[in-house]
């Protein structure tokens, strides 16, 4: 019996030996166990407050991409309301320049007049050839009259010595028929004279007619001319202001596109860290498959990390997806600000050539006008000459003819040659240079834009790298 006993005894304290140690090794792993917990629930508070921080810098930077956003697209709402007025002003040029097309018809007027002229001027050579001729008949008769009072003189010579009373007679009878001959003579010559003057008065009528309907083209002209100043000064204001419009939507286009490019670096940027996140995400999700194993309590907390992460990279993934949307957007409303640029600039090549068709018909109707009133000047000056030299053959004829002009008609009444130089002084066309204007303003004005656009685009790089950190803090925390 006490051969058995003893190895019973041993037996009993070895394997209470062995639960001793069973249980010291328990304990150490569990204290162990313990530490990690300990461990595990500190970095698990770390990431809950870094998850909160990243909610408020998420939430922050969400707010000013959404002002940024309403700020550019009041912008382009204002570029849209500038390109309906300037729509509207290119229409109004367009209404304009139809007008323009009268100047065909200017022209026309513009080549009867010429043609008008050259029939006045001929009719004035005219005049001048029949007052030539009167004066050669005035130079005949009087030679004819010379020739008879020394054929008169020579035949007295020749005749005989007769009585008193026959050569009284004789010169009585010579006499009269001298005067009946000169009679005869005079009176043909008044016909003609009567005649001419007729042909005279009727060319004058014709005359201040002709010089009556040119004062008044000349003041259609005059007219036309000044509203076409009006529309060249008009036009050109316009073009001033496109050219400006032009400078500041392009200018507006080179910054737009380089925030593109710099918001298309900071997306890449932003996805490749996404990238570097996720992979560390699934790291920290294998480490924590590992540890959920060994505590149901760790494995609770991390599935609710793993839901709040998954909330997260929905919402991140949304962000991604709004700037997407954005940059659609943004890319939608560049190309329809290139396609606005491309179709002002070929209006205003339009405009240009145009203008300068304008300008070009300008000099023309000078030019025609410069030689209307030179002819014009040219025709009043021949009058005055012929109106001269009738003045001076009126008074010959009175003073050698009798007075048989009581039965013609009145002589027209003159010109009015001062009314007629005020309307040829008038007439010149002054030169007018159009200067260059407001161009300090558009300076100015580009020069705050620019200053304003550099302001913006500073604050969004900014509060893009704060989004950036922030997330990259968040998805640390969450892991």
């Amino acid at each position: 019996m006490t051969a058995k006993i003893v190895p019973q005894d041993k037996l009993n304290n070895i394997s209470y030996n062995k639960q001793i140690e069973i249980g010291n090794t328990a304990s150490d792993d569990t204290l162990n166990y313990k530490e990690q917990i300990d461990a595990f629930q500190k970095e698990i508070r770390k990431l809950k407050g870094s998850l909160k921080m990243s909610e408020i810098e998420h939430h922050e930077r969400r707010r000013k991409y959404e002002s940024n956003i309403r700020t550019l697209l009041k912008k382009v709402k204002e570029h849209m309301r500038g390109r309906k007025v300037a729509e509207r002003a290119l229409e109004e040029l367009h209404g304009k320049t139809i007008e323009s097309i009268d100047l065909v018809t200017l022209k026309c007027e513009t080549s009867k007049l010429q043609a008008e002229l050259e029939a006045s001027k001929q009719r004035c050579e005219e005049q001048k050839r029949i007052a030539d001729r009167n004066q050669e008949a005035l130079l005949v008769l009087e030679k004819e009259r010379g020739k008879l009072a020394q054929s008169c003189s020579i035949s007295k010579e020749k005749l005989p010595a007769v009585p008193e009373t026959s050569y009284a007679a004789i010169s009585n009878e010579f006499d009269q028929k001298t005067r009946e001959l000169r009679f005869l003579q005079s009176q043909d010559r008044v016909a003609e004279l009567e005649e001419e003057v007729r042909k005279s008065h009727i060319i004058n009528k014709e005359l201040r007619r002709e010089i009556f309907s040119e004062k008044c083209e000349t003041s259609q002209l005059r007219k036309q001319v000044a509203s076409l100043r009006m529309g060249l000064e008009t036009a050109n204001d316009m073009l001033d202001t496109k050219k400006v419009e032009l400078g500041r939507t392009e200018s507006m286009c080179c910054l737009l596109q380089t925030n593109v490019s710099h918001l298309k670096k900071q997306l890449e940027t932003e996805q490749q860290a996404h990238e570097d996140c996720k992979q560390e995400v699934e790291k920290l999700r294998e480490n924590l498959e590992e540890t959920r194993a060994k505590d149901p309590v760790l494995a609770d907390q991390i599935k609710t990390l793993s839901y709040h992460l998954n909330q997260k990279s929905q919402e991140t993934s949304g962000l991604q997806e709004k700037i997407r949307l954005s940059e659609e957007r943004w890319l939608s409303t560049e190309n329809g600000l290139q396609q606005s640029i491309s179709g002002l600039r070929d209006e205003l090549v339009v405009l240009r050539a145009e203008l300068d068709s304008v300008r070009s018909d300008k000099f023309t109707f000078q030019t025609q006008a410069a030689d209307l009133r030179a002819a014009l000047h040219s025709s009043v000056e021949q009058n005055k000459i012929l109106r001269l030299k009738l003045e001076t053959f009126d008074c010959e004829n009175n003073d050698r003819l009798p007075d048989l002009t009581s039965s013609l008609p009145l002589p027209p009444l003159k010109y009015d040659e001062t009314q007629i130089l005020e309307l040829l002084h008038q007439s010149t066309v002054l030169p007018h240079n159009k200067p260059l204007s407001n161009l300090q303003c558009c300076l100015d004005s580009l020069k705050q834009e620019m200053a304003t656009l550099q302001r913006q685009l500073a604050a969004k790089t900014s509060a893009r790298d704060q989004m950036y950190n922030k997330t990259e803090y968040s998805l640390v925390k969450n892991v």
